[in-house]
Formats: C-alpha cells, structure tokens, sequence
C-alpha cells in the first residue's frame, strides 16, 4: 500500500485489547516495524486496539468508576512506548506515530439491554462512551470507534447506538455522541469534579468553551458551579475546575443520571445549555437545548 501511495495511514494491528507484550515487540522491540521504511515513507503509523472492559457479570460501579479507567491505563501505556519509538528513530511532527481504539464499548457480552440499566444500550452506557471520547481527547488519540451504529441480527450484538428496526431509534450512545460532536471543537482542556459519580470532559476554540458534566448518580441530584484557573472557590456541593481562565463561574442543578453540556463564550458567559437525562432516553426524545 505505501509502494501505490506514500501519503496514506497505516495503522495496526487492531489487536482485541491492549497486549502489552506484543505491542512492545512491534514498537521499538524485537520485532520492531516502526522504523521501517518504504518508498521514501514510514511504514506503519501507529497502533490499535480494541476495549470492552466487562464481560458477563460486572456491576454499574464497574462501569462508573474502573471501565474507563482501565482504558485510559491502556492508552497510556501505549502512547508511552510510541514515544519512545518515535525518539529511537526520530519520528517527529507528523511522523509520530498515533494510536486509535477502533471498537470499544461497555461489555462484549451483553448482557443488560435495559435503559435503566448499565449494559452498553443503557442511559449509562452513553454517558460511558462519552468519558472514553474524552480519553481519546485526552491522549490525542487517530480515533475512537464505538462498536456499533446497528448490529441487530442477534440479541448478543445489540451493541448500537441506533434501536432496533423498523424504527432504528437513537440511543444515548448516539445523543452523547452528536452532542460532542455538535460543540466540542478546538482543543482539549483538562477539567475534574470534585465527585467519583459526576465526570466532566472541556473543550476549548477560541470562540467558546464547551464543558460536557455527567451525573452518573443513580438517585443524587446536585448544584453545581464551574470554576475556572485560579478563581474563587465555590460552597456548592458539586465544583467542576477547568483548567481555563473564567472571569465569573457558572451555577446550576445537575439531576441524578443526567447529562449537561454547556457552551460557554472565552470569558464563562453560558450561551447554550444542552440536558440529557434517563427520562429523555426512556420516551426517546433528543436533548432539550436552552439558549441563554
């Protein structure tokens, strides 16, 4: 492929998790391809891999505070050894190498297919892929490829982010998605709760700063306040810190198993509020969108 084309992107080797050992052996190690070169172009451009962090019996506390952290811990490692790749053979700029998760989502099993629930169709499991766009943000990831649009052919590969036919209704998979994609543009801004069950994911351009909070609760609802760098600290019970610089912070109620994504012009002025909750999901409704 690189002999027809040297521009095009190659990466491999779409391995069904994250195997340390063999990924090391191709990048950098004994049977290192990273170096390679052919018609004048690197051969490979970077690693993939595949991530369903539970399987059969997993609980919702598995799903809110370890899955995504178990696919961040693998990302991570893996852009490590990148790095180190790209120094032993000096790929720099747009020669370094890139990682991608090309399938991913809550479980390969399946076996939760309730909106109330924690399976990969659920309120919750939107809210999960989610988090792991923020993780492909995070570390600069080529991609990130939830498994699937639609797969209904079996009970055990209902995995997406569109219902079941004859009327192919989106899922919260798909409403989380088409939010951060709507807004979520410019560049990625780190950002934290003070909460293990309310996540946050920023984003900034130099016309807005977007911050996506999700409420995992299943039954506490909380008032928030968004604070930026160095601001004043806040007594509400939920403080989301962005790594921005905000004149003034922003305050409002989150429910319990909602999400809400605000579109806040550079100074923290909210122009666009979008809210998603497990009600909007069960009566298949889009979010409602409040104009300031």
């Amino acid at each position: 492929m690189k002999e027809a084309d040297p521009t095009i992107r190659i990466l491999v080797f779409d391995e069904c998790e994250m195997r340390a050992a063999a990924f090391e052996a191709l990048c950098g190690g004994r049977l290192d391809v990273t170096g390679a070169r052919v018609n004048g172009a690197w051969l490979i451009d970077g690693f993939t891999f595949h991530r369903y962090p539970n399987g059969k019996e997993f609980t919702r506390e598995d799903v809110v505070l370890r899955s995504h952290v178990d696919i961040r811990d693998q990302g991570r490692a893996l852009v490590a050894m990148m790095k180190k790749a790209d120094a032993q053979h000096g790929r720099t700029g747009d020669a370094r190498l890139r990682w991608a998760l090309t399938e991913v989502n809550v479980t390969y099993a399946n076996p939760d297919r309730e909106v109330d629930g924690f399976g990969n169709v659920s309120f919750l499991g939107g809210q999960f892929l989610a988090e792991v766009f923020g993780i492909g943000m995070q570390l600069e990831a080529f991609t990130v490829a939830p498994w699937c649009i639609s797969e209904t052919d079996r009970v055990e590969t209902d995995f997406g982010c569109l219902g079941l036919p004859p009327a192919f209704l989106p899922r919260s998979s798909y409403h989380h998605t088409r939010m951060m994609a709507r807004h979520m543009v410019g560049r990625f801004v780190a950002s934290s709760t003070n909460n293990p069950h309310v996540k946050s994911i920023a984003t900034r351009s130099d016309r807005a700063l977007v911050v996506m909070i999700l409420n995992e609760s299943v039954d506490r609802g909380l008032d928030y306040a968004i604070v930026g760098r160095g601001g004043a600290a806040s007594t509400k019970p939920l403080v989301v810190t962005v790594d921005a610089p905000l004149s003034a912070s922003h305050a409002g109620r989150l429910p319990a198993q909602t999400t809400l994504m605000l579109v806040l012009d550079v100074e923290g002025k909210p122009l666009l509020q979008y809210t998603y909750g497990l009600d909007h999901n069960r009566r298949h409704l889009p979010p409602e969108v409040h104009q300031f």
